[in-house]
């Protein structure tokens, strides 16, 4: 029993360390660990003078600059905990404007889906179990999807503004690590990756701000759809036959 229970503490301790490990590598992760290592290096700019890749760490006297190195993280933290938010909720604003101005409020129809709205009204009429559960599955998977885009555009406009900043403060003299990068004899494989790197970055941040606050959801049910269809037509119909005029075809939106 010992070595049994000792076996399956090893294994989740093993199963552990891979959760971390692939969580490591997760998209958002990666962009989060970069933005800490480019506010880690602008601190250490900023106080010793050096980036990460010159840094003399085998010599390093930290106890007579940390009241500097502290200063340093609280002045870049307040940047990214405060400024930034508000900085990417002016952008996010501004972008959500312009949407509105340039899209209609024409509906769309999609065949065999409808609105969520109108699948939780039949699972109340009928007392439905599984269309209610269908319809808090849909409603979570949306806000997960929607969470993880703002976490992802979030991330990616912290890591692009400290990659700014701590590429204006290696211009007053300080090198930073990806300015030494750039000055090695690959540098135009630095600059192409950097470039991949910023565009994909940009993406998520666009993808992120681009986007309708209360999107309508839409859930795929075919009876529904149907029903509805058909409710639509017989009004259209009896709308038409009292005007005295042609029926005409009528789809539901």
């Amino acid at each position: 029993m010992a070595e049994q229970a000792v076996k399956e503490d090893g294994g989740s301790k093993q199963s552990g360390a891979f959760a971390v490990f692939d969580k490591f590598f997760e998209l958002k992760w990666v962009v989060r660990v970069s933005a800490a290592v480019l506010f880690a290096e602008t601190a250490l700019m900023l106080v010793k003078g050096a980036s990460l890749y010159s840094f003399k760490w085998e010599s390093a006297n930290w106890a007579a600059d940390t009241g500097n190195l502290l200063l340093a993280a609280v002045a870049l933290g307040l940047t990214v905990s405060a400024v930034l938010p508000i900085g990417e909720a002016l952008i996010s604003f501004g972008i959500w404007y312009i949407r509105t101005s340039l899209t209609n409020d024409r509906e769309v129809d999609l065949p065999n889906y409808v609105k969520i709205e109108q699948l939780r009204e039949k699972a109340d009429r009928e007392q439905s179990a599984y269309l209610l559960a269908k319809v808090k599955e849909k409603e979570a998977s949306v806000a997960r999807n929607v969470e993880s885009m703002e976490k992802a555009g979030n991330a990616s406009f912290q890591c692009l503004v400290l990659y700014a900043i701590n590429h204006y403060v290696g211009q007053l003299g300080t090198q930073s690590s990806i300015q030494h990068i750039l000055n090695t004899p690959y540098h135009g494989l630095a600059v192409a990756f950097l470039l991949c790197v910023g565009l994909i970055l940009l993406i998520l941040c666009w993808f992120s701000w681009w986007r309708e606050y209360s999107p309508a959801i839409w859930i795929k049910d075919v009876e529904l759809y149907e029903e509805l269809q058909k409710q639509a037509k017989e009004k259209q119909d009896r709308l038409s036959l009292a005007a005295g005029g042609p029926v005409s075809n009528f789809i539901v939106r």
